[in-house]
């Protein structure tokens, strides 16, 4: 009989803690997240960037979660979508945040603010120094026909990657210029 207690009491003990741990959902979600993640997919996939970019930017501001927002930047950017009020809303609440400084950055160069767009580099390769960053500050000052100052980041990214394409951008570069 008291095997049988035992028994209860640890079933018992099971229940109340799987209470516990139902009872406190996440503080940011909401009910429908997998939901609207599901559509704004299928809205992508099937080219509808409008409804997409609607849906990532209600998950975002129901959830908080930055994937939402910088997935839709990247999708926005990408299909030559306005982003403005995205990238608006991204540069407020994650300004030090490397893809959209990179996306941010990729937009002003479409624009044409070339100045803008190596100042948003240069302070990122400070914070952040990768082969990513390296190439497209490297690439801003060749475009900009600073070809020292591109020779020297594209040596950097040569000693970080330590690959073929890299040496080839080098070899190209003083080739060329």
């Amino acid at each position: 009989m008291s095997r049988y207690i035992s028994i209860l009491i640890l079933i018992i003990m099971f229940f109340i803690q799987g209470c516990a741990v139902r009872q406190a959902p996440a503080k940011l979600s909401f009910d429908k997240e997998t939901l609207v993640t599901l559509e704004a997919l299928d809205f992508q996939q099937r080219g509808q960037i409008d409804e997409a970019l609607s849906r990532y930017a209600l998950l975002y501001e129901k959830t908080k979660n930055p994937e939402y927002l910088k997935t839709a930047l990247k999708l926005g950017f990408n299909s030559n979508y306005p982003i403005d009020n995205l990238l608006s809303i991204a540069m407020q609440d994650m300004p030090n945040d490397s893809e959209v400084v990179r996306i941010h950055v990729g937009k002003l160069l479409n624009e044409g603010d070339v100045e803008k767009a190596k100042i948003l580099m240069e302070n990122l390769v400070k914070r952040e120094k990768n082969i990513q960053n390296l190439t497209i500050l490297a690439s801003i000052y060749f475009y900009q026909k600073e070809y020292p100052i591109a020779l020297k980041y594209y040596d950097s990214v040569y000693k970080e990657a330590n690959d073929e394409a890299s040496l080839l951008m080098m070899v190209e570069l003083l080739d060329i210029h």
